[in-house]
């Protein structure tokens, strides 16, 4: 049996590939398994892969069709025989004595878990910086979470160390399995810190994790309610055992606000409310379970929290991106392909679809859905269906409580103007519609730009 199995996802990174392949077979620690499992790469990687696999036996391909990071990373861990497991990523790289030095550690003290810090990783520079990413945890000495807690709301940073394999077999520790590559690692690092008894952290750091990945899962927009997922899923791993999930309800709260935060601030401003409206009403269910505590927020944290949960219009008025934050150039025209690229992979991921809105913006975007075949398109909602036909486009115009039967299931695509979307989104939430996508300035424009295009085509 190898010491230590390195499972490697990949997916279209030729660019930095070899490097890390490069890094693996160079470690000191030389009885591994390097477990590459390519998700369906449109890209060289499996070349790569295949000639690094000719050149070292310990290098196992495993190919399949792309299915997204958990179903990845869980493929790697069925096919993995070593007494313990770690990641790397397929665009970072490992200092040589990475896995003989946690190895170390874990055979002496027989951990279930060894972790470490890591180095961002610039590729311009070529300069690593040393992140202490456990500060404030203790260091080198065997500890359980559950007497520290402070190491369940660190960054999910699952590649910086290595898990007893037996230990994860046992507790049935493994990916949710959601399309894409967004937030998995929170699940995973929240069930190993929830089951683990024997952990061990040092303060080295040998993982140089790359942070100017432009192809980086961190930096593609879309997938707004991913993280919510992932939450749902520890909720829904911790079930089983009340007691121990009680006594983890404030570090567990302190742990998804951190994530929440992070996430409304990355999003553009249609989708930040839409966000909004879903954290707000799951901080009010936090709050009566009692999950709110001091001992893990600060006072200024607590005090956003309240205006979150009370008066939730006026801290996004607050914290909303404008036209002029810099971080909304993520949607700027530079990168309007990618935006339109995340907005129809949203779209795709449901088979129901339904329109606010039967007015212009309305019809482009249906034009456009039944030439993407991107679901099955129910209909339009409205907020008053006396001014509409009964059908538009051979669809169904109907006020929107009538499609209250269709909140669980379908994603509702606000098209009408972006300064009228804020009271929509507060009636389609109060309706108890779950996924909600605004289609704003930005993609408006995009579906004209398309339209032109195809009437340019069309013209003889």
């Amino acid at each position: 049996m190898p010491k230590v199995s390195i499972i490697v996802p990949v997916y279209n990174v030729e660019q930095f590939l070899d490097q890390c392949l490069c890094s693996l077979t160079a470690q000191t620690l030389k009885d591994i398994e390097i477990i590459c499992v390519n998700d369906g790469s449109k890209d060289s990687s499996l070349n790569i892969l295949n000639e690094h696999a000719a050149r070292d036996k310990r290098i196992k391909v495993v190919d399949k069709i792309n299915s997204g990071y958990g179903h990845t990373m869980n493929v790697g861990i069925a096919h993995s025989v070593g007494e313990y497991i770690g990641i790397v990523e397929s665009d970072d790289f490992a200092s040589a004595e990475m896995f003989e030095e946690l190895y170390a550690i874990a055979n002496r003290h027989d951990t279930d878990v060894v972790m470490s810090n890591f180095f961002q990783y610039r590729t311009d520079t070529a300069q690593g910086f040393y992140n202490e990413n456990f500060k404030g945890c203790p260091y080198d000495k065997v500890f359980s979470p559950r007497e520290e807690e402070q190491v369940f709301p660190t960054s999910p940073r699952i590649w910086s160390g290595i898990y007893k394999r037996s230990f994860l077999n046992r507790h049935h520790i493994v990916f949710h399995e959601t399309p894409g590559a967004s937030y998995q690692d929170l699940s995973f690092s929240w069930k190993v810190w929830f089951e683990a008894l024997k952990v061990y952290i040092t303060p080295k750091a040998y993982l140089y994790y790359r942070v100017d990945n432009v192809n980086s899962s961190v930096n593609a927009p879309g997938k707004v309610f991913c993280v919510c997922d992932e939450f749902a899923e520890m909720e829904r791993f911790m079930e089983n055992q009340p007691s121990k999930s009680s006594e983890l309800g404030e570090v567990f709260f302190a742990s998804k606000y951190k994530a929440y935060k992070w996430n409304y601030e990355r999003l553009s401003i249609a989708f930040q409310y839409a966000f909004l409206l879903r954290m707000a009403d799951e901080f009010r269910r936090d709050s009566e379970r009692g999950f709110i505590s001091s001992r893990y927020l600060t006072s200024e944290e607590l005090d956003e929290f309240k205006e979150i949960i009370s008066n939730t219009e006026n801290y996004f008025h607050r914290t909303s991106k404008n036209d002029k934050d810099p971080r909304l150039m993520l949607s700027s025209k530079l990168n309007v392909q990618i935006y339109w690229k995340a907005f129809w992979d949203t779209v795709g991921q449901f088979e129901k679809t339904l329109i606010y809105g039967a007015g212009r913006i309305g019809q482009r975007l249906t034009n456009r859905l039944i030439d993407e075949k991107a679901g099955k398109m129910l209909g339009f909602a409205v907020s008053d269906s006396s001014d509409n036909p009964e059908s538009l486009l051979g669809f169904p115009i109907r006020p929107i409580n009538q499609w209250r039967d269709r909140a669980e299931d379908c994603l509702v695509l606000v098209a009408i103007r972006e300064r009228d979307q804020f009271e929509v989104f507060n009636t389609l939430g109060s309706l108890g519609f779950k996924h909600i996508v605004s289609v704003d300035s930005i993609i408006n424009s995009a579906l004209i730009d398309s339209m032109k295009e195809t009437d340019n085509r069309d013209k003889p």
